[in-house]
């Protein structure tokens, strides 16, 4: 993989299912070409014409960089991609790319909350569910587990810059995020995105 793709971060597959990546040539398994090196995360939408469509985004496991940000006890945010812009009453898909140094100790799935700010740091939009589909309880420690959440965008929100912010938590106790470690607080401000009309 890595001499096909050089040192890309990551990099995305669409395809119909008549072109499934696994299926490509009965002698390739491209999922097994790239699994020492990349993870991936995949999902299904419609085409205008309703036609099915496949997308896969395959992120590279290993990084030398710095955590965007680092919940207690050590839950890494690794890659983050969105988009700069998005259209109001549209979606924000939102891929995370997480890795876990040390055990939360955490008996329940951990929970994550996506939340756009605006200027006054007032939520505008807000999406909350379980961190991974794979849950946190059964992580392998410095393993990715990538995941893609989407968040709605009011159709009455006014254009302008905001701000994506996450926080994790227990659902037993929401009022209770897990504290940043490398920032005060318990939200991390990952990204700037801007509304348009």
């Amino acid at each position: 993989a890595r001499d096909f793709l050089g040192d890309a971060p990551l990099f995305w597959y669409v395809y119909q299912e008549a072109q499934h990546p696994d299926r490509l040539n009965h002698e390739i398994d491209l999922t097994e070409i790239f699994a020492d090196d990349y993870t991936y995360v995949e999902r299904t939408y419609e085409t205008r014409e309703g036609v099915p469509v496949q997308q896969r985004l395959y992120v590279q496991r290993e990084s030398d960089s710095e955590p965007l940000a680092t919940f207690a006890p050590d839950l890494q945010l690794r890659r983050l991609v969105i988009a700069d812009e998005v259209v109001s009453c549209g979606s924000l898909d939102v891929v995370c790319a997480w890795s876990l140094g040390e055990p939360l100790e955490l008996p329940v799935p951990a929970s994550l909350g996506l939340a756009l700010l605006d200027e006054n740091g007032s939520i505008v939009a807000r999406n909350d569910s379980q961190l991974s589909v794979v849950p946190s309880t059964e992580w392998e420690l410095d393993r990715l587990v990538v995941e893609l959440r989407t968040l709605a965008i009011p159709c009455d929100l006014p254009p302008g810059d905001y701000t994506l912010g996450m926080s994790i938590y227990d659902y037993r106790s929401a009022d209770d995020p897990f504290p940043l470690v490398d920032a005060e607080g318990d939200r991390a401000q990952v990204a700037t995105v801007r509304v348009t009309p």
